[in-house]
C-alpha cells in the first residue's frame, strides 16, 4: 500500500470511530433526558402520593370523629325509645288507675247515696 492509501484507510478509520463516538454521545444525551424526564415523573407522582397520604389521614380523622358522633346518636336515640315506651307504660298504667279511681268514686257516691236513703 501506498502512503496515500494508508492515509485515506486512517482518516476513514478515525472518521469511522468519530462516528461511533458522537452516536454513543448522541444516544448518552437521549438516556440523560430520559433520565431527567423520568426523574421529574417520579418527582411529581411522589409529591402528589404524599398529599394523598395526607388527605387520606385527615378523611380516616373525620371518619373516626363521624363515627363516635354516630355512635353518641345512636344511643340517645335509643334512649328516646327506650324513654318513650317507658312514658306509654306509665301513661297506660295511670289511665288503668284512673278507671279504678273513677269506679271508686262512683261506688263511694252510690254508697253515700244509699246511707242517705237509709239514714
Amino acid at each position: 500500500m501506498e502512503l496515500d492509501d494508508i492515509k485515506f484507510v486512517d482518516q476513514s478509520k478515525n472518521r469511522r470511530e468519530n462516528y461511533a463516538v458522537e452516536g454513543l454521545e448522541e444516544r448518552c444525551r437521549a438516556l440523560q433526558n430520559i433520565l431527567d424526564e423520568t426523574s421529574k415523573k417520579n418527582n411529581m407522582l411522589e409529591l402528589k402520593i404524599k398529599k394523598l397520604a395526607d388527605e387520606n389521614m385527615v378523611l380516616k380523622a373525620d371518619f373516626e370523629a363521624k363515627s363516635e358522633e354516630v355512635k353518641t346518636f345512636r344511643l340517645a336515640v335509643k334512649d328516646k325509645f327506650e324513654m318513650e315506651r317507658k312514658l306509654k307504660e306509665i301513661q297506660d298504667k295511670y289511665e288503668a288507675l284512673q278507671k279504678t279511681y273513677k269506679g271508686f268514686e262512683e261506688e263511694a257516691k252510690k254508697t253515700k247515696e244509699n246511707i242517705e236513703l237509709i239514714g
